[in-house]
């Protein structure tokens, strides 16, 4: 699986996704247009999109020829490190029920 973080994401929750083995492709930059950084990731070979950015949803959905996923990050507090082990079950089930 390889990942693809908009700007939300932590530096800490990237390093800590990358510890535990998933491999981010591609975080996007502060101001980066969403279309411009979801074609790179692509580029990249992207399979999964973690974003709140529902514009990010739109352009996973039209894709429907790649199977590739969104996860929703929207608003989910740092919480002293426990969101990053949200994501990561997140992530392994992705990997388990679309085997990515």
């Amino acid at each position: 699986m390889k990942i693809a973080c908009d700007v939300c994401i932590s530096n800490r929750s990237i390093k800590f996704l990358t510890q535990k083995g998933f491999e981010i492709v591609l975080k996007a930059a502060a101001g980066q247009p969403d279309k411009e950084w979801f074609a790179a990731a692509l580029e990249l070979g992207a399979t999964v999109f973690i974003s709140g950015d529902a514009d990010i949803a739109y352009l996973v959905e039209r894709q429907y020829d790649k199977k590739i996923k969104w996860v929703n990050f929207a608003g989910l507090a740092y919480d002293e490190g426990k969101v990053n082990f949200w994501l990561m079950d997140r992530l392994n089930q992705l990997k388990e029920v679309w085997g990515l």
